[in-house]
This record gives C-alpha cells, sequence and structure tokens, in this order.
C-alpha cells in the first residue's frame, strides 16, 4: 500500500498557523526601536559593568546570562505570534522599578561599593526592557516565555549585602561538613569555639569567607535552573534538582577543605601553598559535575517511565 502523502496536511497546518497582522509588526518595530534607544543610553554604564564583571569571577556569569535567554526565546519564537494586546499594570511597575533604580543611581546609592552601583545600573535597564515587552506583547504572550525572562534576574549582579550573607552561611555550613569528613576519615584536629578554625598537626587553618565556594555554588545553581528547564517536564523534578544544588555545594566544599587538611597534615604544611589551594576550584566544581548529572538522568528517566506507563 503506498503510504499516505502527508505534504498537504502539513500545508494545511501552516496555513492555519497565526501570523502577525501589521499592527504587530508595528509593536515588535517599535520594541526594537525602544530598545536599541535604551541599550544606547546606558551604554557608558555597560562598558563599566562589562569591566568589572570581566575582572571578577562572581559576576562573569552576567556577561552570559542574556545570550542564553534570546536563545531560549527563538527556541520558541513560533508560539509567540499575534495578536498582541499591552498589560498596563506590568509595564507601569517595571518602569516605575527602572525608574526608582535610576533615581537611586543619580542619587549616590551604591557609590560605596561598585557591585551595588552595577546592580543598580542593570536591574534599571532590564526593568526598562521588560516594561517596553509587556507594553509591546503583554502578558499572555509573554507567559509562554516567563522563564527566559526570569532568568534574565541573573544578569544583574549579586548586591554586596546579600552575597556577604550567602557566604558567611556557605562559609559555617562548609566549616560543619569539613569538620564531618574530618572525623569520618580519623583526621586529627582541634576545632576553635567559632567553628572556623582548625588546628591540624602542625598547621592551623581558617575556613575564610572566600573559601566558602560562592561562585561555583551560584554557577551550579543557575545551570541547575537551566537544566531543569530544558530536560525535566515535571516542576516537582525541577525544584529537587534545583534543591538539590545547596547541599552538593556544602558537601563539595566541605570535601575540598578536608582535601587540603589531609594533604597538610600527612603531606607537609608546604600544602597550604599547593594550586589544589589556590586554583584548584574548577577540579572541585568538576567533581561535582558527577552526582549532579546523575540527579538529573535519574530525574529525565523516571519522567520517562511515567509517561510510558501513562500510555
Amino acid at each position: 500500500m503506498r503510504d499516505l502523502d502527508t505534504k498537504p496536511i502539513a500545508n494545511l497546518a501552516a496555513s492555519t498557523a497565526p501570523t502577525p497582522g501589521v499592527g504587530d509588526r508595528s509593536r515588535f518595530r517599535g520594541f526594537l526601536i525602544f530598545s536599541s534607544i535604551l541599550f544606547l543610553a546606558f551604554l557608558p554604564w555597560f562598558v563599566n559593568l562589562a569591566k568589572f564583571v570581566w575582572g571578577d569571577r562572581a559576576y562573569q556569569h552576567v556577561l552570559l546570562v542574556p545570550f542564553i535567554s534570546i536563545y531560549l526565546i527563538r527556541e520558541v519564537r513560533s508560539q509567540l505570534l499575534g495578536p498582541w494586546k499591552s498589560s498596563l499594570f506590568p509595564t507601569v511597575a517595571f518602569a516605575l522599578l527602572g525608574a526608582a533604580a535610576l533615581g537611586l543611581i543619580f542619587g549616590g546609592f551604591g557609590s560605596g561599593h561598585k557591585s551595588d552601583h552595577h546592580t543598580l545600573v542593570a536591574l534599571s535597564f532590564w526593568s526598562f526592557v521588560l516594561a517596553g515587552a509587556f507594553f509591546s506583547f503583554g502578558t499572555e504572550t509573554l507567559r509562554k516565555v516567563a522563564f527566559p525572562l526570569a532568568f534574565l534576574v541573573f544578569a544583574i549582579p549579586v548586591p554586596s549585602f546579600a552575597m556577604h550573607w550567602t557566604q558567611i552561611q556557605l562559609q559555617h555550613a562548609s566549616a560543619e561538613a569539613a569538620a564531618w569528613m574530618m572525623s569520618a576519615i580519623n583526621l586529627p584536629y582541634f576545632r576553635d569555639i567559632n567553628g572556623l578554625d582548625f588546628k591540624l598537626p602542625g598547621l592551623p587553618i581558617r575556613v575564610a569567607e572566600e573559601c566558602s565556594g560562592f561562585n561555583s555554588s551560584l554557577v551550579l545553581f543557575i545551570v541547575s535552573l537551566l537544566g531543569g528547564y530544558l530536560f525535566l517536564n515535571k516542576p516537582r523534578n525541577r525544584i529537587i534538582l534545583t534543591v538539590a544544588v545547596i547541599p552538593l555545594a556544602i558537601i563539595r566544599n566541605g570535601f575540598r577543605i578536608t582535601t587540603i587538611a589531609a594533604l597538610c597534615t600527612y603531606k607537609g604544611p608546604h600544602m597550604i601553598h599547593h594550586p589544589i589551594h589556590h586554583h584548584g576550584g574548577p577540579v572541585f566544581f568538576a567533581l561535582s559535575l558527577i552526582p549532579f548529572l546523575a540527579l538529573v538522568w535519574w530525574l529525565r528517566s523516571s519522567e520517562r517511565k511515567s509517561a510510558l506507563k501513562s500510555n
């Protein structure tokens, strides 16, 4: 029997797909013009922002996030066809947020810390962009790209107070994990009452704030959100993947501290200056990806099995 020709069906589906009207094209062109003018207005600040984030590993992801969001939006652009209708409330809300951040910049707020100034610059710009998007396309359309738009929050540098608080929590949690691991391998140590100082045979070490693993933990958190969006379908599994990053980051950092402590104890105090201490972050980050990817595989497999059972 000759196979049925599916071309007429495909042509029919293509002909019934919605296409943007003249008004929609005008809205799209208006949004592009608005975004271009806005970008040019912020360009001097963006140059300084780029220099700042490029020189600090804690913020280098900021440069990549907008391109990821644009790519994700392009992947579903066929679902974003008109008709489009403006949404007044989110337009006004984001415009006011952008104006407030801009007012704080001109008022000198955040001038005491570079990251806070750049936080306000990025917050103002992306707030105005979102205001323009809600005015041009509306809530119904933008709901279809909710994740890529929400993902843009990582294009805003973390303010200093939030970074400091997170580093403190990771610092103490990592020290607890290291103490448990040292005890598990019978590594002799005495822990000070502050919980951060460890006295090893011949060498005291301190879990400093810089050793909290904030940078790699933030990157892993971002990767977990992106991985959940791309590879998982169930919201519950996406939440599990993201939440699992927190203990994984703490265990990874505790393992790094324990490794350095063991090297200093059994090989000599000079190991505190070994590259594994000062430049070993990427190695331990790569190791943490093994259980992370295993969890992604397990959650994805469970979704496939559930889908097969339901069919």
